[in-house]
């Protein structure tokens, strides 16, 4: 059944009864309909008959064709603005299903506000329509999104609560957070910058008083990335927690170690990259240091051969250089550890062996018999390498010695007395 107002200039209020099915009210502004006249329509049984309103003179309804009321004693109070010739809701205990909040003009009159609500999120247009920023908030988490989307909002990262951005890298919206400082220099007293806040308090409320203890994490930045499954998979994260190690937890002083930490790939460093403005992609040029998984640093170069630090340059020491020297007394083979040995062979002569040399292109080491006794000191190899040439090399008098070096596939002397 169909309802059409009258025209009229004083209020109207209108009761429905749809018990015997759906009601259509049409408020039809075409005609003689005056503006600013309140209309009151308000659905007085329990039947589940939706009373629909609706303006066949092509009027809106805070920006909607129609407005429902779905249950008992669901009422709405409209006016017509007679500026924008659109209904105006002033009033009423049902809701939109998707509409614009209004808010009062200068005038007195009803507009649209920028705010649009489909009745379980909200979006601010700015400057456009067609890009709203979405605010969704559901069970305690709010997220906010830069931009539409017709797909229900995933509360990805399992926190609660949460807030987070979502960009659009199709149109340009990316996701960001931005901080300005002004009136900075030293001019000004009172010298600040931008900073972002983590903390962290063993209390139970915000407010002081139940100090940090070692091991606390005082702050955490996490990168995410999709899996195929899920959107919680880490990749790297930057952390800092409290580590006692290195002072006590005392007024006016945290002892916080920062961790940069990665799974299986490196940490890298890169300077004097150009572009950095808009739009930069993965930085991967004018790489200057690396941190490999296994724990090499490598400078200046991204291949790794096995050593702890390789340097591809020149390096500069202002100051001592330390390197590890032990004494042996027996059979020992060198390892990745050693730099000089001491052989004492005054018990019984021994085999010092040197280790492949095909892992550990470029490393010397130093060998020297230290004992004033007749027992030999034999340098030995791997396999069928060799020590310029030969198969090994003897030390047979007291402060005898050798310096080896690898070249990837053999060994050879570079100094010896």
């Amino acid at each position: 059944m169909a309802v059409t107002l009258s025209s009229s200039t004083v209020t109207q209020l209108i009761l429905v009864d749809a018990s015997s099915g759906a009601v259509t009210v049409d408020l039809k502004t075409t005609g003689t309909r005056c503006p600013d006249v309140l209309h009151v329509i308000k659905k007085i049984d329990s039947s589940t008959n939706a009373v629909t309103i609706k303006d066949s003179g092509g009027s809106q309804i805070e920006g909607q064709s129609t407005f429902a009321l779905g249950t008992t004693n669901d009422a709405i109070t409209v006016m017509l603005d007679g500026s924008t010739n659109t209904w105006r809701v002033v009033s009423g205990d049902a809701g939109f299903g998707a509409g614009y909040i209004p808010y009062k003009t200068s005038s007195g009159l009803l507009a649209n506000s920028p705010i649009y609500t489909n009745g379980s999120s909200l979006s601010f247009f700015t400057n456009s329509t067609s890009a709203p920023v979405n605010l969704i908030y559901n069970g305690g988490e709010v997220v906010l999104m830069g931009y539409s989307t017709t797909t229900a909002l995933p509360f990805i990262m399992g926190k609660a609560p949460f807030i987070g951005i979502v960009g659009n890298g199709n149109d340009n919206q990316n996701p960001n957070i931005g901080l300005l400082q002004v009136n900075i220099g030293d001019t000004y007293t009172y010298q600040s910058a931008s900073e972002i806040y983590l903390g962290a308090t063993r209390s139970s409320t915000a407010t002081p008083g139940v100090a940090v203890g070692n091991g606390d994490i005082l702050g955490r930045i996490g990168f995410f990335g999709d899996d195929g499954t899920n959107l919680r998979t880490r990749g790297a994260l930057i952390q800092v927690f409290v580590d006692t190690t290195y002072g006590s937890v005392s007024t006016g002083n945290i002892p916080g170690r920062l961790s940069l930490v990665t799974g299986n790939a490196p940490i890298t460093f890169h300077t004097n990259v150009t572009g950095l403005g808009g739009g930069i992609g993965a930085v991967t040029t004018n790489e200057r240091m690396r941190i490999l998984p296994n724990g090499n640093v490598l400078i200046g170069t991204t291949s790794d051969n096995g050593n702890k630090l390789q340097v591809n340059g020149s390096a500069w020491i202002n100051g001592s250089f330390s390197s590890p020297i032990k004494t042996v007394t027996a059979a020992y083979t060198l390892t990745s550890s050693d730099s000089t040995v001491l052989a004492n062979a005054s018990s019984a002569a021994f085999t010092v062996t040197l280790p492949d040399a095909t892992t550990c292109s470029g490393r010397e080491y130093v060998i020297k018999k230290i004992d004033s006794s007749a027992n030999a000191v034999t340098v030995g190899v791997t396999g069928t390498q060799t020590i310029d040439g030969a198969s090994s090399r003897s030390l047979a008098s007291q402060y005898k010695y050798i310096t080896v070096q690898s070249d990837g596939s053999n060994w050879y002397i570079i100094a010896n007395n």
